[in-house]
């Protein structure tokens, strides 16, 4: 307290301050700490005393209560602000993570594509406003529509493409340079939107598609109204992106793993298969040499004899009927020999010209055609293949001496090479004769080992064994189509390129 105060300091002399001469200052305390002062100003000297300023002293500190109450409610008020939009916030992001759950458990159910992105863009539309949705991915130079919600049935979108190029919208993000595309009115920017059916649309939304870092694609969110999405909207539509990635990653490699499976399958059923025919490998190989066996067995006890007897005309008999016996075993197992090699010794495959390998092969059986008098027709245009030149050589001329041998008593006999058809992507070609036909329960049979229809006619009748061993090798089937009496037609198809 100061009752002359224009005396004392120096301040309060100028004109400002000239009407005060009594001056009274009494702290403001809160919790014992000093957080400023009351001023009081009296235009008189002498005009404030003690007990004034035990008063003010007073008056202070409920001055400084109320300040402090003032502050206390403020930051409540202010804590209480907070405290809603952190909880609007955590609602808002604990719906946000609660449809992003939902979103990750339909990935993880499904390995559908089309129902997984439907059901993931469902969830999406539950924290972004959009009106309709598509996920665009690469094909080539374009981005084409594989899926979508919202979008016209009218309109089919689905399987249409666009080219990508600068004009392209979702140019940037395809390119990497952003991490999303947002136009708060895209028919502003891109004039194809200012066109039906897209000017309906005015907000629009792209963000990438990425699977283990590289862009498959896009996601756009299409909106009717002006500035319908937000910046937060396309970091969600980033988070669903991811998800939908996973889904098509699961969903291709759902696709691999299926013809994989579908790959083994055949594999299983060709092992079977070729079990089987191991099994009957076998049962023919020890049926088939035992004849030839029994028979020099048989001739080497009566050679026996008839040297002791001296019995020369049949001795000499008996070495000859040993002979061929030894003969045929040889030949059996040389063709045992030559199947078994078909698969694994196999010359480097090319192309193949048809008419120029009918033409070579037919110049080899020349003169078993001359001597039957065998008309023989080539059919023009067939196609090229693709194969073991050599092995395939060996079809045709197997083909052919079966047709020249099977001829019977025809009086005009003929043979036809020629081609009808694909089948499997592959062509269709045919060996067709005149000759005696086979009978139906025989159509199976005669690719079998050793199984001869004639007994009395020259081979082994291993020969359509081989033939269809080589057309399978090549990826390729044969069947028989033939009628008694009426001729037989060999079918077989073979690629023409490398890929099968």
């Amino acid at each position: 307290m100061n009752n002359n105060v224009q005396e004392e300091l120096e301040d309060f002399r100028n004109p400002r301050d000239s009407y005060v001469n009594s001056w009274l200052a009494v702290p403001l305390k809160t919790k014992g700490n000093i957080i400023g002062l009351i001023a009081l100003d009296g235009k008189s000297k002498n005009q404030f005393t003690e007990h004034h300023a035990e008063l003010a002293v007073t008056f202070a500190n409920q001055v400084a209560i109320a300040l402090e109450n003032a502050s206390l409610f403020y930051g409540l008020h202010t804590e209480l602000e907070a405290r809603k939009d952190l909880i609007a916030e955590l609602e808002a992001k604990n719906a946000e993570a609660e449809t992003l759950r939902e979103s990750t458990a339909i990935v993880a159910a499904t390995l559908e594509k089309t129902e997984a992105i439907e059901r993931i863009l469902e969830q999406l539309e539950r924290v972004v406003p959009y009106n309709s949705a598509s996920v665009q991915l690469l094909q080539g130079g374009a981005l084409e529509i594989v899926g979508g919600r919202g979008l016209p049935i009218e309109e089919n979108p689905i399987g249409l493409k666009f080219t990508i190029d600068k004009n392209e919208p979702s140019y940037p993000v395809l390119q990497g340079d952003e991490p999303y595309k947002l136009y708060e009115d895209v028919q502003l920017y891109v004039p194809e939107f200012n066109d039906p059916p897209h000017n309906r649309i005015h907000a629009w939304l792209a963000v990438p598609l990425k699977v283990k870092g590289n862009i498959i694609g896009i996601i756009a969110l299409d909106g009717y109204s002006v500035d319908q999405f937000s910046e937060r909207h396309a970091q969600l539509a980033v988070t669903y992106a991811n998800q939908v990635a996973i889904t098509l990653e699961n969903a291709r490699l759902f696709s691999v793993l299926q013809v994989e499976l579908a790959a083994r399958k055949n594999l299983i059923a060709e092992l079977e298969s070729k079990n089987a025919e191991l099994e009957r490998f076998t049962y023919t190989v020890s049926h088939d040499l035992k004849s030839p066996l029994f028979t020099i067995r048989g001739f080497l006890g009566y050679l026996e004899k008839d040297a002791l007897s001296g019995n020369q005309e049949r001795l000499q008999s008996d070495i000859q009927r040993i002979t061929d016996a030894t003969e045929k075993m040889q030949t059996l197992l040389n063709e045992l020999l030559e199947l078994s090699r078909i698969g694994r010794l196999m010359n480097e495959s090319q192309p193949v010209s048809f008419r120029e390998l009918a033409d070579e092969v037919l110049e080899l059986v020349h003169g078993h055609i001359m001597e039957r008098g065998i008309t023989v027709y080539v059919q023009s245009g067939l196609s090229t293949v693709f194969g073991d030149r050599q092995r395939l050589a060996e079809v045709l001329q197997n083909l052919i001496d079966n047709a020249t041998k099977f001829m019977g008593n025809q009086k005009e006999p003929r043979i036809e090479i020629g081609q009808r058809g694909e089948e499997d992507g592959k062509p269709v070609f045919y060996v067709k004769d005149n000759g005696i036909g086979i009978q139906p329960e025989h159509h199976e049979r005669i690719f079998g080992l050793f199984n001869k229809l004639d007994t009395k006619s020259d081979g082994t009748g291993i020969g359509l064994s081989i033939v269809k061993r080589i057309i399978e090798v090549h990826g390729g089937r044969i069947w028989v189509q033939s009628e008694v009496g009426k001729g037989s037609t060999f079918f077989f198809t073979l690629p023409t390129n490398p890929e099968v």
